[in-house]
């Protein structure tokens, strides 16, 4: 009975802390400081006109790009743009056409060209791209991380906390009416400024603005959960600010490169699809629905582990922990895609043949540099570094027996890839993106010297500071994410054994990195390539 009491939801004291925690923030002329950031970022985003940066043909013209022939160019009502319409790629001594349909009067002139070039028609795939609400929905949300960071940790520090749990108010009471105060903020906020672009003709009303909403709802949920056991202002800060942003960016790119296959499959990432959706980024009721169904469950859950936690007054060191590791991680996927992923950026651009003829190696180099700096910033502030990467002999000596196995286990994943990708083939971006995924995973094909450092930084990145920090399990996810995101498969398979090799050699290092290079040998022996 007194736990159902203390779990029970009354709306009227719920209304109650809500009204509460907002005159609290916002009172005195302090209290003008937050609706005037929202007002100020929000309205002119949503009223603005976007500027154009690729002018379209003139009227009545037909838009052609990329390497378009002599003899179509001169064509009459023809107008060559920097991208869009009909594209022509040049590929070797091959002509591929890409569009809706080549008329008529194009395949005549190609027809009567040289006969060793080959047309083939290819119908073009636009991406899905997010349009000014996703922009809205972040904004709306990432305002609040200052109000969330000061709800319950400012309880703390202002010693009411307390009191008010040994009242007649239940933890879920306290939470849910926190949570309810900066959510309809941020509702109230991000919707008001949809409807702002909706009135002022920048956006078409659609299925997107039933996910809008649940963004501001999980973010608020997310962050009291984070701060839970902060003790004081600061504390809170610290979490709420590393850790927000960075969830909320991750969720979204990877929600986004789930959904260029299946959008459906994107839009049930936990907040990442609903902030997607929110930029009706997919069309059709189905993803917004289940995109805001999801982040609404998420919420939901959030809401009952923050309630169930919000009495346990000692400091929590392992949420500060959390929240500076997966920080520092999220840098280590913007390093590595960053240099190697830059090749697709051209290809996404509409340069096609300028991409694919990018040398990878320098982009391996680059990636490598990269986390080379972001482990380095990590790690230096530390007073055992070699520790905290596990640089030491393994223990126990017989460890070392179980180098070949699991490096061959990790190996073999070179031939499950074809079948355990979600990468469709015939996106040109995405067919790069995972040639080069297959270069990070697999080096020493295109770059032995650049490849064995790079192997060894992934080591020293998710086998020993990850590993160590936040356990075996979290590493290797955070490593399927980063090295492998499109085939998370292998990526938990290699992150898999060669963290079981690093837990039974004692926390040491070297020998996954021995299991590394033996299995970079093995795809080196299966041919591979980066294609």
């Amino acid at each position: 009975m007194a736990q159902r009491e203390r779990l029970s939801l009354r709306p009227r004291v719920v209304l109650a802390i809500a009204r509460r925690d907002l005159a609290t923030q916002l009172r005195g002329r302090r209290g003008w400081v937050l609706p005037f950031i929202a007002a100020i970022l929000l309205a002119p985003l949503a009223a603005a006109p976007l500027p154009s940066f690729a002018p379209g043909p003139p009227q009545g013209a037909l838009a052609v790009s990329g390497d378009v022939p002599e003899a179509v160019s001169s064509l009459e009502g023809i107008a060559q743009v920097p991208q869009g319409g009909i594209r022509f790629i040049a590929e070797d001594e091959r002509l591929v056409v890409q569009g809706a349909g080549v008329p008529p009067n194009i395949r005549e002139v190609l027809d009567a060209g040289d006969a060793a070039i080959v047309v083939r028609d290819v119908p073009a795939e636009p991406w899905p791209v997010p349009g000014r609400a996703l922009v809205l929905a972040l904004l709306a949300s990432s305002i609040l991380t200052g109000a969330v960071s000061e709800s319950i940790p400012g309880e703390r520090s202002r010693h009411t906390l307390e009191p008010l749990l040994t009242a007649a108010v239940s933890r879920a009471e306290v939470v849910v009416g926190k949570w309810l105060a900066w959510a309809g903020f941020g509702t109230v906020a991000a919707t008001s400024a949809a409807l702002l672009a909706v009135l002022f003709g920048r956006m078409d009303a659609g299925w997107w603005l039933l996910a809008l909403p649940t963004v501001p709802m999980g973010t608020v949920a997310l962050g009291l959960y984070l701060v839970r056991r902060a003790r004081d202002v600061v504390g809170g800060a610290t979490v709420s600010l590393r850790v927000l942003p960075a969830v909320l960016s991750i969720l979204g790119i990877v929600a986004w490169f789930i959904g260029l296959t299946t959008p459906e499959l994107g839009a049930v990432i936990p907040l990442g699809g609903a902030l997607v959706a929110a930029g009706g980024t997919w069309e059709g009721p189905l993803a917004p629905l289940l995109g805001a169904g999801i982040t609404l469950s998420g919420t939901l859950a959030l809401l009952w582990l923050t309630s169930r936690d919000l009495e346990r007054m000692q400091r929590s060191m392992s949420t500060i922990r959390l929240g500076t590791e997966l920080w520092t991680s999220g840098w280590v996927l913007l390093a590595w895609w960053t240099g190697l992923g830059a090749a697709a950026a051209w290809v996404a651009a509409g340069n096609p043949v300028v991409g694919r003829e990018l040398l990878a190696w320098p982009g391996l180099a680059a990636a490598a540099l990269g986390v080379a700096a972001t482990v380095a910033v990590r790690v230096g502030n530390d007073v055992r570094p070699g520790e905290l990467l596990g640089l030491h002999l393994p223990r126990p000596a017989w460890s070392w027996a179980l180098t070949l196995p699991l490096g061959a286990l990790a190996g073999a994943t070179v031939w499950t890839g074809a079948w355990t990708t979600w990468v469709q083939p015939g996106n040109p971006t995405l067919d790069l993106l995972l040639a080069r995924q297959g270069l990070g995973l697999w080096p020493l094909a295109e770059a032995p010297v650049v490849g064995v450092l790079a192997l060894i930084l992934q080591e020293l990145t998710f086998r020993g500071w990850l590993q160590r920090t936040l356990g075996p399990i979290a590493a290797t996810i955070l490593f399927a994410l980063v090295v492998s995101p499109l085939d998370p498969v292998s990526g938990l398979v290699i992150g898999g054994a060669l963290a079981l090799l690093t837990r039974l050699s004692g926390g040491s290092v070297v020998t996954p990195i021995v299991a590394r290079l033996l299995a970079a040998g093995v795809a080196l022996g299966a041919g591979f390539t980066l294609g």
